[in-house]
């Protein structure tokens, strides 16, 4: 008797814990055991689909005709960005163009499209912003790098890079006068704005893929049976070097790659994505390079725009086995009240995804995907985009990462596998649970070719949105419709005193009475892609915002008091005393 009244009295409360979750909570999990057992609600992380509505109507071209050619494997990129400067943040696609030596009936005239936002994530393409030119376009990068106060696009391509200068009426071509266009003989892959030598303006790294031409790859002739001809591996074909150039201040570049030699030897690799960002809390910049099927390289800054790679000392060359992976995309953000830094990387197929962590206090960083909870999802997915944002503005950083194959046949030889694939939502659970992160099941499950993805708040709503690129298909636009688990703020830096006006690179820590949350101002992140300069910090129920503290790019801090939650802040630094 005592059994069956013991009984009745769990079911009953685990009936009305049940109930008494709110409307859109996904599955229970249950926290780490403690002096006080804790259950943690998963929320329903929710996205709409809203490309057909939107006005966004991008068509990604790899110009493939059956030859089975590399380059076509590896698009695309997209920024979002404020690009004719009136307050909302516009959408910016690249493609690639047609081989010229194959005849198409249907090919693209313009490798760009711009497409501005009209407020309420509604878009529409501008004559004003109009580029009428093609090339194989692969990756993108935005700044304003002259300081007139409008942004510049530069565009990796398959031969001589692009730099379309804005100055408010036009976008005018001037790669090769600014000394940024690199050679007709390269592929480039990621670039990257950022202030290198902290001067007060921003310079620029490219990554450089493979030496590759048309007759190697014909002469490779890569077979895969049960296929045939297939997309081969990177490693047929040799490496290639980065390049750094240094703002020179009137928007032209002096190439300083030597700078990023290895022990005085060419810096040679298969870059496929680079991550700025200050990995030992010392002011200066320092970036991490994504390399496919090659160990990846960190490269210090030491000051004055000279680095010193040093990517095994810091644990980052290679994943927790001690082998290089097919790593493509990667970002980087603060976890934890400690503020722990955590470095991810997407890989190939039956690879997983790489989530490098330095615990503060610590000097280097080691591949923790399996323990953070990444490691097995993550595993049978081939990663090109992965991102950290807050989608549901509950202080905590989660991980994104969009998801498809580079063989359209893959699944006739390996069962696992498929060419579409759906992205992976992985929800950041906090410090109480067993893992870190748990990979949301409520997140879209239609499959994509995924390749590039970019996030910001493209409705001004507080939680964030997607744009997601896919091989030889439409760009996706998925408006976060989460339900919110509080209160958040917005943050837009601004320093009219150097050519970095948005600060690319100050750090931004919030305090409330409850805690305290950072961030990085680095809108580089993801594959090919950049993604919004606005900062959202989501403050859960939390309304008790007390202050804002801003380190400057240059050093400085300025504390900010009674800003307001719900709604965006711009933080102005001081103008300097003439």
């Amino acid at each position: 008797m005592k059994k069956i009244i013991v009984l009745v009295v769990v079911l009953s409360l685990a009936t009305l814990i049940y109930f008494n979750y709110p409307k859109g909570s996904g599955p229970v999990e249950v926290a780490k055991m403690s002096e006080t057992p804790q259950v943690v609600r998963q929320p329903k992380l929710m996205f709409e689909d809203m490309t057909e509505t939107s006005g966004i109507d991008f068509k990604h071209f790899n110009g493939a005709y059956g030859e089975k050619l590399l380059p076509e494997t590896m698009g695309s990129g997209v920024a979002i960005v404020d690009i004719d400067n009136d307050g909302n943040e516009d959408v910016i696609l690249v493609r690639a163009s047609q081989w010229p030596w194959h005849t198409y009936q249907e090919a693209p005239l313009s490798s760009i499209e711009i497409y501005l936002n009209e407020g309420n994530a509604q878009f529409k393409q501008s004559p004003q912003f109009m580029i009428k030119e093609a090339f194989y376009g692969l990756g993108l990068s935005v700044a304003d790098i002259d300081g007139n106060g409008f942004k510049e696009i530069y565009v990796t391509t398959l031969g001589e890079n692009k730099l379309y200068f804005n100055d408010g009426k036009q976008l005018i071509e001037g790669a090769k006068n600014a000394g940024v266009s690199g050679k007709k003989d390269e592929w480039s892959s990621a670039s990257s704005f950022f202030d290198v030598d902290n001067d007060g303006d921003l310079d620029l790294v490219v990554g450089n893929y493979i030496q590759w031409n048309k007759d190697k790859d014909l002469q490779v002739n890569y077979q895969m049976a049960g296929i045939g001809k297939a997309y081969g591996p990177p490693t047929d074909f040799s490496p290639s070097a980065l390049h750094l150039y240094l703002n020179n201040g009137e928007g032209s570049f002096k190439d300083a790659s030597e700078t990023l030699q290895i022990d005085g030897q060419p810096n040679i690799a298969k870059a496929l994505a680079i991550q700025p960002f200050d990995a030992d809390d010392d002011g200066l910049l320092d970036f991490f390079v994504a390399n496919d099927t090659s160990r990846n390289f960190f490269y210090h800054n030491l000051g004055q725009g000279k680095f010193k790679e040093m990517g095994e000392e810091m644990g980052v060359s290679y994943d927790s086995s001690g082998n290089t992976t097919g790593a493509m995309g990667t970002d980087t953000a603060y976890l934890g009240k400690n503020a722990d830094q955590v470095l991810v990387v997407g890989n190939f197929a039956n690879e997983m995804t790489s989530v490098y962590q330095r615990f503060a206090g610590d000097e280097s960083f080691s591949d923790q995907s399996s323990i953070l909870g990444v490691g097995a999802d993550s595993r049978k997915s081939l990663t090109f985009g992965v991102l950290f944002a807050d989608f549901d503005l509950d202080g905590r950083e989660d991980l994104f990462q969009v998801n498809g194959h580079v063989e359209s046949d893959i699944n006739r030889v390996q069962a696992s596998q498929s060419y579409e694939q759906p992205a992976q939502l992985f929800w950041n659970c906090g410090e109480s649970c067993d893992s870190q992160f748990i990979l949301s099941p409520l997140f879209l499950q239609e499959k994509w070719i995924g390749r590039g993805v970019a996030v910001s708040d493209l409705d001004k709503d507080g939680d964030l949105d997607l744009i997601v690129t896919q091989v030889s298909r439409k760009a996706l636009v998925l408006i976060n419709q989460t339900l919110k688990a509080g209160h958040w703020v917005g943050l837009l830096l601004a320093d009219d005193n150097v050519k970095n006006k948005e600060a690319i690179g100050a750090k931004v820590q919030i305090n409330t009475n409850l805690r305290s949350y950072l961030k990085l101002q680095m809108p580089t992140k993801g594959y090919l892609s950049q993604s919004s300069s606005r900062l959202v910090f989501g403050l859960e129920k939390d309304e008790s915002l007390k202050e804002v503290v801003v380190t400057w790019p240059d050093g400085s801090q300025q504390q900010f008091n009674q800003l307001k939650i719900d709604q965006y802040n711009t933080l102005k630094k001081p103008s300097k005393k003439l």
